[in-house]
């Protein structure tokens, strides 16, 4: 029996690796892993081929990339084992259509996922605890490491080098460059060269630096003191980023001023209703309290309500199709993750109605830094 289902694992590995490939790739890119495509292949690969080993062997990339990325949930625990869920899923397809010892095959497919995924995460956290013994990771996904930041902000300000920040508000990013001007007990005041990046600051209580040839890693600071008349912040508590997803987006996602409805519909008879939560020109949000039976990977068809850019009280409707690469459940709610594909006319409204945003989002900064130039 055992290898008989070695055997028609295995057939299904081969016909189904491609696929596993294209959704791994798919999750990074939802939650901004900084993983490249060449990586993203080489973790797939790893897990395809240690999945039914009783002793795995992981290649030391696939493990780097488990400690050097993140996103919204701990990844051991939500990539590694949705990625085994989605290959349970389609194992179970593959036995329906190839019917002899279904239910035998799937236990001990089941068994085998288990104990790789308890071997996989055990291998990750010895590796965590050999390369960062010095290091502590908190719920944040922020690093508190003995290398003093801002000894390296000190050789920079000696340098002349200046830093870039990055600050998001309303799902815009703000980026600009500070130079450092001095530098005292944990504290480091910069020159910020543009006042949306400080009033951004401001809003937010945080800054976060990208991460350049000094310093290694993205960093983030709390917002001590702003001084607006001459444009200088006073940032403390410095500590390392893991990751800063906003860096690795393809494009623009912004939140919408207005509560827009979106209308999900599978290829049967499922439908969901919801209202828009973020929106770019190859992707979407939406909250719902409603879960109909929609899964990841499900190809679906999207319409969505917006405002008619430049013309009060109007609405235009769009409609396109889309794949569902995430949902997440809260308490009362679902929050589906969508990648879509429009035409070019919904594109071009989609891109339009972002420009009005951004232009409005603008505008709330402007009002907001009036308030606190009085």
């Amino acid at each position: 029996m055992t290898n008989s289902f070695v055997y028609s694992f295995k057939v299904f590995v081969n016909n189904f690796e491609k696929e596993f490939l294209k959704f791994l790739r798919s999750q990074c890119e939802m939650y901004y892993y900084a993983i490249t495509a060449e990586k993203c292949e080489v973790l797939g690969m790893d897990i395809l081929a240690n999945m039914i080993k009783e002793d795995i062997q992981i290649r030391d990339e696939s493990l780097e990339i488990f400690l050097n990325a993140t996103g919204q949930c701990h990844l051991p625990n939500f990539l590694l084992n949705k990625s085994l869920l989605y290959v349970l899923e389609h194992y179970s397809i593959f036995l329906r259509e190839n019917p002899k010892n279904n239910f035998e095959y799937l236990s001990m497919c089941i068994h085998h996922l288990s104990k790789f995924s308890y071997l996989f995460e055990k291998a990750i956290r010895e590796r965590t605890f050999t390369v960062n013994s010095k290091v502590n990771f908190s719920h944040d996904n922020i690093i508190i490491t003995k290398n003093n930041i801002v000894e390296i902000l000190s050789h920079m300000r000696d340098e002349k080098k200046t830093v870039t920040f990055m600050n998001l508000y309303q799902g815009m990013p703000i980026s600009h460059e500070g130079k450092i001007i001095d530098i005292g007990d944990n504290r480091v005041v910069f020159k910020v060269t543009n006042e949306f990046q400080e009033i951004a600051m401001k809003l937010k209580g945080a800054a976060h630096i990208i991460q350049n040839e000094y310093l290694p890693r993205h960093v983030k600071a709390d917002v001590e003191y702003i001084n607006f008349y001459d444009h200088t912040v006073t940032l403390t508590n410095f500590v390392y980023l893991l990751n800063m997803p906003a860096v690795n987006r393809e494009f623009m996602r912004i939140y919408p001023d207005m509560l827009a409805q979106v209308s999900l519909h599978g290829s049967e008879s499922e439908q969901v209703r919801g209202n828009l939560y973020d929106l770019s020109q190859n992707g979407l949000g939406f909250i719902s309290n409603e879960n109909t039976g929609f899964y990841v990977g499900a190809q679906v068809f999207v319409s969505l309500l917006l405002d008619e850019p430049n013309k009060k009280c109007k609405v235009c409707k769009l409609e396109t199709k889309g794949e569902i690469v995430n949902i997440i459940e809260y308490d009362n709610s679902y929050r589906y993750c969508l990648k879509i594909f429009p035409d070019q006319e919904n594109l071009t409204r989609i891109l339009d109605y972002i420009k009005k945003r951004q232009k409005s989002i603008i505008e709330e900064l402007k009002l907001e830094l009036q308030n606190y130039k009085v």
